[in-house]
């Protein structure tokens, strides 16, 4: 539904920004779905926008919720190429692994 709002948003002619986006991935953490917080990154990049930290902590969480801890692996090594991982995105690509058994 987050999703659907920044939908709502470019249709009524606003550009969605950095806070609208992680907000968004905030909504996909939240709610365990990894492959929409996938898709949201792969969207601020056409929108023109640099995921920066805070967006992969959100995503890298999001993998975590669903038990996905190579998919939340891989979001940190793309966080690593693409902006500077944070201790806290560093810390929920650790949590990621610790719920999942692979500490």
């Amino acid at each position: 539904e987050a999703r659907g709002l920044l939908e709502e948003m470019i249709l009524a002619g606003l550009t969605p920004n950095m806070a609208s986006c992680n907000a968004a991935l905030c909504a996909a953490k939240a709610a365990g779905r990894w492959q929409e917080a996938e898709e949201l990154l792969e969207k601020m990049q056409r929108l023109g926008l640099q995921p920066d930290a805070q967006s992969f902590t959100a995503a890298i969480g999001a993998c975590a919720n669903c038990g996905r801890w190579e998919e939340a692996l891989q979001m940190l090594r793309r966080a690593e190429m693409e902006t500077t991982p944070d201790n806290i995105c560093w810390a929920a690509a650790l949590g990621a692994l610790e719920r999942c058994g692979r500490w």
